[in-house]
């Protein structure tokens, strides 16, 4: 877990410890850093609202929660939420393949006595 904030979709590594950093980069069109550029930032975190609490947390399919979930802008249809589409709703991690976890094998070589 990251020490700033970080999008609770599965499989989603966005965070505010990137946007800090893509500000702090200099701006190839303007020539200028980025926190002072109009240029817009690639995403951005948004909070889940108390309203929506249980719609957020079933179209996330969390198991376990975060105590503050942060879902990113790429993964709402108007790139917010929005009174027509409030959760989240795009890129969910649903079609991911399951990781297949494999116990590790200890093998202890037999002591040979000749």
């Amino acid at each position: 877990m990251s020490s700033g904030s970080t999008c609770a979709v599965v499989g989603c590594f966005n965070n505010s410890k990137k946007i800090k950093n893509f500000l702090e980069t200099e701006c190839f069109d303007h020539k200028v850093r980025r926190r002072d550029c109009p240029c817009s930032v690639p995403y951005q975190l948004h909070s889940m609202p108390e309203s929506r609490c249980l719609e957020w947390l079933a179209a996330l399919k969390l198991k376990h929660p975060p105590k503050k979930v942060y879902v990113c802008s790429h993964h709402f249809v108007d790139k917010r939420p929005t009174d027509d589409n409030p959760n989240p709703e795009l890129y969910l991690g649903y079609d991911r393949p399951a990781v297949k976890k494999r116990r590790t094998i200890v093998r202890v070589e037999a002591l040979v006595t000749s």
